[in-house]
């Protein structure tokens, strides 16, 4: 059969109601055929994940902590987080792709600092 992944939903905020996540890097987000600017990249790595998963079927559970993800915020939308910056995603939504559905595609329309890292605060 045909188009069956249009139908598949992906709940991004019951994934990551248990996680927190830190940004790494902010890069420019290009489009694939102009290579021009469309937006910003802000790549995170999941810091904490309390999520209780399913044991899988050698009966181990597992953990998505360190794994990253990148989130995409095209413009008009901008970013106001830097690096070390603990975040929440405002009006985000994900698919799931791969040939092994793995990967974990994210569109928001920005990002909240949740928590600056000490680098981050004012001096004072």
């Amino acid at each position: 059969m045909k188009y069956l992944r249009q139908f598949l939903h992906f709940d991004l905020s019951a994934f990551l109601v248990a996680k927190t996540l830190t940004v790494i890097s902010i890069s420019d987000l290009l489009d694939h055929e102009t290579k021009a600017p469309i937006g910003k990249r802000v790549t995170c790595a999941i810091t904490r994940d309390d999520t209780v998963y399913a044991p899988g079927k050698d009966g181990t559970v597992g953990s998505n902590i360190y794994e990253k993800v990148s989130v995409k915020v095209k413009y008009p939308h901008t970013v106001s987080v830097t690096p070390g910056d603990e975040v929440t995603l405002t009006n985000a939504t994900a698919t799931v792709y791969g040939d092994f559905q793995n990967q974990l595609s994210i569109i928001a329309e920005g990002l909240e600092v949740v928590k600056h890292t000490n680098a981050n605060k004012d001096k004072g």
